[in-house]
């Protein structure tokens, strides 16, 4: 029998539609929403499915925490102690150590809202059963960046993005649209720094930068064709024009992997 200690990975959304995916040594033990637990449609905020994890395990190695903005910066905060409120549950529950917050990040706790998109592409390309492909990713309010824009502090983030994906781990940003509430002057950098995104120092892409965060025009018209219900909090894009436009700019690289879509509405 092997003696070696089995390695408690806990997956967090905690945006809309939050959850926890509970893993063992790398196979899924449980994977829930939390609007199950809770019967609210929707529901973010995961509290109810960070507690079902004590039913399979009183211990993690690591809570990775997955969402568009800065878990330290946007999350609610524990009274007193000042953690934001999934660390401070976790430390409660005694499921990670209960270090006391001290300003920094807890060791066991991974916060990767910096690569919103990136965790799309790895969504599309692990189920895909490919070891290498194309992934676009088209959505509306991905990782939330503050650029110096004119000397001015200005919030943009992802809405549509190019990965090439290969097995196991290797995700290179190809191409991104940048967008923003506006109004701001657009950009076109062919060279930007993927440093950002957990990438070498050394790695750039194609970057767009727009006022608009993506079309809104043909909305109802979408509506219409589809037979889509327009939820109050979801977003619908005019994503035909924009995957034809960037199926192109695969092409023009020549790019000759399987091509992998992931639309979030």
């Amino acid at each position: 029998m092997s003696s070696k200690k089995p390695v408690w990975i806990a997956g967090i959304a905690r945006g809309h539609n939050g959850g926890v995916c509970l893993m063992k040594d790398g196979e899924i033990i449980f994977s829930i929403e939390e609007e199950r637990l809770t019967r609210q449609k929707y529901d973010g905020g995961p509290y109810a499915s960070m507690i079902k994890i004590l039913d399979y395990t009183d211990k993690l190695d690591f809570l990775v925490v997955a969402h568009t903005q800065n878990l330290e910066q946007t999350a609610g905060k524990v009274d007193f102690s000042g953690d934001d409120v999934y660390t401070g549950l976790a430390r409660k529950l005694g499921l990670i150590k209960r270090t006391p917050y001290d300003g920094s990040s807890h060791p066991q706790v991974i916060d990767m809202s910096n690569i919103h998109h990136k965790l799309h592409a790895a969504c599309a390309f692990y189920r895909s059963g490919f070891d290498d492909a194309v992934a676009l990713i088209v959505d509306g309010a991905g990782t939330f960046i503050t650029l110096d824009i004119g000397g001015q502090p200005t919030t943009v983030w992802e809405t549509e993005s190019i990965y090439d994906c290969n097995y196991p781990d290797n995700f290179k940003t190809l191409y991104k649209h940048i967008g923003a509430n506006g109004p701001l002057m657009g950009a076109w950098m062919p060279e930007f720094s993927s440093e950002m995104y957990d990438e070498p120092k050394e790695a750039t892409h194609e970057l767009v930068l727009s006022e608009n965060a993506a079309l809104l025009s043909h909305t109802k018209q979408l509506q219409n064709i589809a037979g889509l219900v327009l939820l109050k909090q979801a977003k619908l894009w005019d994503y035909f024009h924009m995957v034809s436009q960037t199926l192109k700019h695969l092409k023009s690289l020549e790019m000759t992997h399987l091509y992998l879509v992931q639309i979030e509405l």
